[in-house]
């Protein structure tokens, strides 16, 4: 944490970057790495023999990727390399990209959007990642719970919430080589005690600007316990109702050193809010599920007409001639139909941005996919032509490029800062942040790619053909295909769905491929058209 009064200033002048210490958790004790093997120490890796130097502290939440504190990461934004990170006390790692929270800003000692991402160079597969605390377990911890409003929890306010434990790193002093791993408890305020407890200090506009989603308060009286300088970025992790630890924060900043002045930290809340929409914005595996409705699809068809299977919610047909393609929002509670002129067709909660201009003789849109935040859409043409909208950025496209065979499809990463291009001889083309894993490169294929979909982490994907052949590439498992299977018709698409996919075919057929029970297809009703493509809900 952060605190006005800083004891200890070290200056990383190597890396061009500021790193402030003042001393480990207080009131805590020393435990064991292996007692939370998913704790992250960030170094500033050192150079012409010299050790390392404690930065922060952080998580692991992902095999790729560890949580920290933004103003732990934004030295390192533009030099990853210079970072080390050992996870659970193991062998140091490198870091490839660091990201800060776009609305992260600085006042004095104090922020908000207080939160940073490193991208290992490695996956880490030895160590288990600590999981998010997701909406459904705030009664376990937070004492607004699902009643929280700005300014106070109602009748709730003022009573404190259930322990959670804060983790760190800090404290061991600079340069530091061998961080201690310590461990305190605290209780978890309202938002009005919060705000109670900041109501003299320099930073209560700050603390009054922190939304209640953003932020919570954590401490004992009188400050007896309290985390420290370089545990910032760790967690405070609570004990959930089927017994597992979650984090539910990371720790920010607080006023005074270390307890000494306010007795109670402020704190990033993850299981809800902003910090934690763009946490899952960047790592797919984080997504809560409880906003999300439960596992479902809907088919559409060329005339527009929408089936739904599972828990899919019934929004309506699009009613227009030469539907080419449907995708589901984000959280599953809408989708965009688009046709061939790249007219759009916007149900239940999909936000509309506009249609495609005219287009060239023989150009025809394909397919519409959405940012992660669903403030923007983009548009994809047969050549290979990309059309963007809302808030959706350009990343290029394939205009003027000789193409061995016409695009097929294409798809958003899951982080939606970029997409993938597909043609019919299985060319897979990224941009932006996709990232490429192979292609059929000129291999012969039975029928033409028709889709592809990759994998939650981006680390993988799949291409499907028309004969139900799949492809796997990067770290995407193979679940099967159709295999040598006759079909009565050819396959359109694929979505992913569960920890697997689902194909379907023109007729409406439904292939599951998934751990989730099977909802149902077309295959035996007659149709208006042909079906041209599948979306899930989740």
């Amino acid at each position: 944490m952060t605190p006005a009064i800083v004891s200890l200033t070290v200056v990383l002048a190597a890396a061009g970057m500021w790193v402030r210490h003042s001393g480990a958790i207080r009131g805590g004790a020393i435990v064991s790495a292996h007692a939370a093997p998913y704790m992250a120490e960030l170094s500033l890796r050192g150079s012409n023999g010299s050790a390392d130097r404690f930065v922060c502290s952080g998580t692991l939440i992902d095999p790729w990727w560890v949580l920290t504190a933004g103003h732990c990461a934004a030295g390192f934004v533009g030099a990853p390399g210079a970072l080390s990170v050992t996870v659970g006390g193991g062998r140091a790692s490198s870091s490839d990209h660091v990201y800060v929270d776009p609305g992260w800003s600085s006042a004095g000692a104090a922020y908000l959007n207080d939160a940073g991402l490193v991208h290992l160079s490695r996956p880490d597969t030895v160590h288990l990642p600590v999981e998010l605390a997701e909406s459904a377990d705030a009664p376990r911890w937070d004492p607004c719970g699902a009643t929280r409003t700005f300014g106070g929890c109602g009748s709730e306010a003022g009573t404190a919430g259930a322990h959670v434990e804060a983790l760190g790193f800090g404290g061991c002093g600079a340069p530091c080589a061998t961080p201690v791993l310590r461990q305190a408890t605290l209780n978890v305020l309202s938002y009005s005690q919060l705000r109670s407890a900041y109501a003299a200090s320099t930073y209560s506009p700050l603390v009054a600007r922190a939304y209640d989603d953003m932020v919570i308060g954590a401490g004992v009286p009188g400050g007896t316990a309290d985390s420290c300088d370089g545990d910032s970025g760790g967690p405070l992790v609570a004990n959930m109702a089927d017994g597992g630890w979650r984090e539910v924060a990371l720790t920010s900043w607080s006023e005074g050193a270390c307890g000494n002045r306010i007795p109670n930290g402020v704190y990033m809340q993850l299981g809800a809010g902003p910090v934690r929409r763009w946490i899952e914005s960047m790592v797919p595996s984080t997504l809560d599920p409880d906003p999300s409705p439960a596992a479902g699809y809907w088919l559409t068809d060329g005339s527009g007409h929408v089936s739904r299977f599972g828990s899919a919610d019934d929004l309506g047909d699009a009613a227009t001639a030469g539907a080419t393609h449907i995708e589901a929002t984000p959280n599953g509670h809408g989708y965009w139909i688009v046709n061939a002129a790249g007219v759009v067709y916007a149900k239940g909660n999909a936000p509309r941005f506009g249609n495609a201009p005219p287009l060239p003789w023989g150009e025809c849109v394909i397919s519409i996919s959405a940012t992660r935040a669903a403030d923007g859409y983009w548009l994809f043409t047969n050549r290979g032509r990309v059309l963007a909208f809302g808030n959706a950025p350009f990343f290029g496209d394939l205009s003027g490029a000789a193409l061995n065979g016409p695009v097929v499809d294409s798809v958003a990463t899951p982080s939606g800062k970029g997409y993938y291009l597909i043609a019919s001889d299985g060319g897979v083309f990224a941009f932006g942040d996709a990232r490429f894993h192979g292609s059929m490169g000129g291999r012969r294929l039975n029928q033409p790619v028709a889709d592809l979909v990759p994998t939650a982490d981006n680390h993988g994907y799949w291409l499907v053909a028309a004969d139900g052949g799949v492809f796997a590439f990067g770290d995407a498992h193979f679940h099967g295909s159709m295999g040598d299977a006759r079909l009565n018709a050819p396959v359109v698409g694929m979505v992913r769905y569960g920890a697997g996919y689902l194909m379907v075919a023109s007729d409406g057929g439904v292939f599951d491929f998934s751990a989730q029970p099977f909802a149902g297809s077309l295959a035996d009703d007659s149709l208006p058209a042909p079906v041209i493509g599948i979306a899930a809900t989740r």
